[in-house]
């Protein structure tokens, strides 16, 4: 009895442990518990949440960078990174064996931290979900909302130069360069009509409108006035518009020919 309570006593404990409450609803996964010692770091995810990992790279509490390339291990859903300086270690990205995904988490070394799971969606790009309300700082989401702002803002300005309806001199093709309400969402749409056997039909590429999801003015001041507008999906597709004369006649990469206003 006395040998079995002498190895209790003796197991390490660590400098500094840390519960979490349980984050149901949020991730289809979550962690429980964080551990701190001398030479490591212990992180206890939800029972087979996670088992493999490419890379782990850690930040402060500032979300700074502080190590590339982490010596990690996992077993049993811990996920254990060995460092001096452990105790700087508060955030965490961790890149798992499934391509195009990875983990973000911050406050590890506080009672609640938060967490962010990227994947890859072919129409959209790298989505995040997770708590992302805890994840940023009041500050992050002023400068998020900010910038957000200020993109819609660029976006609807070079919009507007486009925005219209657009048909050749002979009619045989038309441009409608619309905003569409989806679900109460507003969509930016470009569709080109081609005339042919008195059918029309819409042609675009890749066989439906485009969505103008990026778009920017490039030299406002001289002409040709340049638009271009990205499609954003796998290969973020761009097409670019030419507008001539006061902005009145347009030239594009959708198709051949010189387009006219009409409203």
């Amino acid at each position: 009895m006395a040998v079995v309570l002498a190895s209790c006593n003796n197991k390490e404990k660590p400098s500094a442990s840390y519960g979490y409450p349980a984050k149901e609803g949020v991730l289809s996964f979550c962690i429980e518990k964080t551990e701190y010692f001398d030479n490591r770091v212990e992180i206890t995810f939800s029972k087979d949440s996670i088992d493999k990992a490419v890379q782990v790279v850690c930040f402060d509490e500032n979300f700074k960078n502080i190590i590339d390339e982490a010596k990690f291990d996992i077993e049993d859903d811990v996920l254990t990174i060995y460092s001096d300086t452990s105790e700087e270690i508060s955030g965490l990205q961790v890149h798992t064996i499934e391509s195009y995904q990875y983990i973000n988490i911050r406050y590890l070394d506080s009672d609640s931290y938060a967490m962010l799971q990227y994947d890859w969606a072919d129409d959209y790009g790298m989505m995040a979900s997770g708590d992302k309300d805890s994840y940023y700082t009041e500050e992050e989401k002023r400068r998020r909302a900010e910038e957000s702002a200020e993109i819609i803002r660029k976006n609807n300005e070079a919009f507007a130069l486009i925005e219209g309806t657009w048909e050749t001199k002979d009619g045989s093709k038309r441009l409608e360069i619309i905003k569409e309400t989806i679900n109460e969402i507003e969509h930016k749409k470009i569709k080109l009509f081609n005339s042919e056997d008195d059918e029309t039909y819409p042609e675009t590429y890749p066989n439906e409108d485009v969505r103008a999801d990026s778009i920017r003015i490039i030299n406002p001041q001289l002409e040709p006035v340049v638009v271009e507008v990205v499609e954003s999906d796998c290969l973020d597709h761009l097409t670019e518009y030419y507008l001539y004369n006061n902005k009145t006649e347009m030239e594009c990469t959708l198709t051949e020919g010189r387009f006219y206003k009409q409203s």
